[in-house]
């Protein structure tokens, strides 16, 4: 499992404000079509099968959520990642690590943290 799982925001707002949810869709199938590409992860036991399953779920799921926390953070901001404008109403403030657990196995994501207020190099010069 990677343990810094990287998500593109592949989610574009459409015009009546409903996500599109087909850039990460894409994303997720490639992940488990390439856990499960190997001969090895095909291997002729059960449990070795199952365990090939459960990597392609973590990575899709760490994809998702992955995805999910950055779109939250932009949504709190105003803004996405790395993007400066007027009506942004916060700032991030880094991220922290977090480590979801489930049956398939754990999944770790970095949470943004989002701040509310202008950022603290507003208006600074030096």
């Amino acid at each position: 499992m990677p343990s810094n799982i990287v998500a593109e925001n592949n989610v574009q707002q459409q015009p009546d404000n409903n996500p599109d949810w087909s850039g990460l869709s894409t994303q997720v199938t490639a992940a488990v079509a390439s856990s499960l590409a190997t001969p090895a992860s095909l291997g002729s036991s059960p449990d070795e099968l199952r365990a090939a399953l459960d990597q392609a779920v973590v990575e899709g799921l760490g994809l998702a959520l992955q995805t999910a926390a950055e779109r939250w953070a932009d949504d709190v901001v105003g803004a996405g990642r790395y993007e400066r404008n007027a009506a942004s109403v916060g700032f991030r403030s880094g991220a922290r690590d977090h480590v979801f657990h489930f049956s398939a196995g754990p999944v770790s994501i970095s949470v943004p943290k989002p701040r509310k207020g202008p950022s603290s190099r507003t208006g600074c010069r030096s």
